[in-house]
């Protein structure tokens, strides 16, 4: 049996993204194990720090033991070497690799022991796992209530994402949301909206946002509460314009139906190629 390693990182859309493709792996025989590290010393792996939104038992998965992440370290550190990389090609090696994004393409995931270290944000993998998802998210009542409410006809979430994006100048402008709720407002027949944001006053300060239902800015993002209770609100909605985040992608996939709109921000990233992709169902506007 092929035993894999993933490291579980990153905020909730992140989680979910990650959580389906061991779930893909699971479905070819692999035996899954998860290294949760990173939520507890994030600073040893240079990433921002977050919570754990859902127990991992609830996707029917395991905590790696400490002897599993001494052994899987050990062979990282024992491949690594120049000596064994002449006889053991990275990516092609039957007995361990360590793959990240970049590697996925290539790699056939042919070997006895692997650590995954990335994000996998592809839509073939939570498409493939899209009941596997609704049904373990749907352990938590406020996430199977929001699951089971019935879509309000034309109701539309709107997301924006500004606090941390701005420090990494990957916040959206206003135009984005101009052409994006103009094309909403085209195909969704009693079309309106609801503003979930982090940034009150910048959404408050644009008369595009005048006709909102209601501008949603909970005063903490952070904690596991707070998190939970805005994710089962998003999935309410019938129709999505999604920022560039996991996050409202999230909220998108797993709250659509077949008479969803979805819109969303092209590029992902401003300036850099991201690794991600989505349904062709899915409307891109330009941001």
């Amino acid at each position: 049996m092929k035993v894999s390693l993933i490291y579980l990182k990153g905020g909730l859309g992140n989680q979910l993204f990650q959580f389906a493709y061991a779930n893909s792996l699971k479905s070819k025989k692999h035996k899954i194990i998860f290294n949760t590290e990173t939520y507890k010393n994030p600073e040893l792996f240079n990433i921002t720090k977050r919570e754990l939104i859902f127990p991992i038992q609830h996707f029917g998965f395991t905590h790696s033991s400490s002897f599993m992440i001494h052994f899987f370290n050990l062979l990282n550190k024992t491949f690594q070497s120049r000596t064994l990389k002449k006889f053991f090609v990275p990516k092609k090696n039957k007995i361990f690799n360590y793959i990240k994004d970049k590697d996925i393409d290539e790699f056939k995931q042919n070997s006895l022991f692997t650590i995954y270290d990335g994000y996998w944000q592809d839509y073939k993998y939570v498409n493939h796992s899209k009941k596997f998802l609704i049904s373990s998210l749907s352990k938590n009542k406020l996430i199977f209530d929001a699951f089971q409410s019935p879509k309000v006809s034309g109701s539309t979430l709107i997301h924006i994402r500004r606090q941390d994006y701005l420090k990494l100048n990957q916040e959206l402008d206003v135009e984005y949301y101009k052409r994006a709720i103009k094309k909403a407002s085209d195909l969704i027949k009693d079309f309106d909206f609801t503003v979930f944001t982090d940034d009150f006053d910048w959404v408050n300060s644009h008369d595009i946002f005048n006709d909102a239902i209601k501008i949603y800015s909970p005063k903490s993002v952070e904690t596991k509460k707070d998190i939970l209770k805005t994710f089962s609100k998003m999935l309410r909605f019938e129709n999505f314009i999604i920022a560039n985040s996991s996050f409202s992608y999230m909220a998108a996939f797993l709250g659509s139906t077949t008479n969803s709109k979805v819109i969303y921000p092209d590029p992902w990233f401003k300036g850099r190629r991201k690794e991600i992709s989505f349904d062709d169902k899915w409307i891109n506007i330009n941001q």
